[in-house]
């Protein structure tokens, strides 16, 4: 589990990184843009750290991409239940 959380960490990380370089290159660089990936990116790093040394997430409900995700609640499909 954990390596494939640790690999899925690291293409979140790639894709950022590639955000920054794209948004670093445009005519028109938006700085404050830039410095709100380069935060996501080093998120993603820590994280990446946190399950090389624990060999699980320390967060688990948060996304790679920096996102929250919400647990599943189970809510009954019928009235009956």
């Amino acid at each position: 589990m954990s390596g494939r959380l640790y690999r899925a960490l690291s293409l979140a990380h790639q894709q950022v990184q590639a955000k920054i370089e794209t948004e670093e290159r445009s005519l028109a660089p938006d700085w404050f843009r830039i410095n709100e990936l380069k935060r996501r990116k080093l998120s993603i790093k820590d994280r990446m750290r946190s399950v090389l040394e624990h060999g699980r997430d320390a967060h688990p409900l948060r996304s790679p991409t920096g996102g929250v995700r919400r647990p599943s609640r189970g809510i009954p499909l019928s009235s009956d239940a």
